[in-house]
């Protein structure tokens, strides 16, 4: 009977904090295309710069192939310019769950939350800035995040800052969008 009343509890507790009996959350990045139809791109431009040397310039197309109750399916294509060259990068699929563990979702602590607009090919956006830092093994990564449900996959902006011996600066810029019919 004790036994009993222990697993009751549990299974309270996860209830309660929004997962499931295997640990499973509600996946932010399912969340954030499920809304949208199969044909929905998004196309982003990713800089990450090492020091003040730019080591890698991405534009990214994201296009929504498929989405289920459980998972949907995301096709990533675009190109890369390194130095002095520019390559095309092959499409890769990429298959989100509806719920993940809890080890899958962002880490570290939240230091800062705001809502504001901001301007993305002529369009004034609502957004949700979320700024969060983790330390781990004398590295600080801080990520800052400006998300819009208006926009597939949900991201506007990302600057990912890591603080050590080799610090680096990523940041990610929404170009355009195009959601299906």
């Amino acid at each position: 009977m004790a036994a009993m009343k222990w697993m009751l509890a549990i299974c309270l507790a996860l209830a309660a904090a929004g997962g499931d009996s295997a640990g499973l959350r509600e996946n932010p990045a399912y969340r954030a295309w499920a809304g949208f139809k199969a044909g929905t791109i998004v196309v982003t431009s990713t800089v990450t710069m090492q020091g003040n040397a730019k080591q890698a310039d991405v534009e990214t197309l994201s296009r929504l192939i498929e989405v289920n109750p459980d998972k949907l399916v995301i096709e990533n294509s675009g190109s890369m310019e390194a130095g002095d060259s520019r390559m095309k990068l092959p499409a890769e699929r990429e298959e989100i769950p509806a719920k993940a563990a809890a080890g899958e979702l962002p880490a570290g602590r939240v230091l800062e939350e705001a809502e504001e607009s901001i301007e993305v090919g002529g369009k004034t956006l609502r957004v949700y800035r979320t700024r969060r830092v983790e330390d781990r093994g004398g590295v600080s990564t801080e990520t800052t995040v400006w998300r819009s449900d208006e926009i597939p996959g949900g991201v506007v902006r990302e600057v990912i800052v890591v603080r050590g011996k080799q610090p680096t600066v990523t940041r990610t810029e929404l170009l355009r969008w195009e959601t299906a019919r």
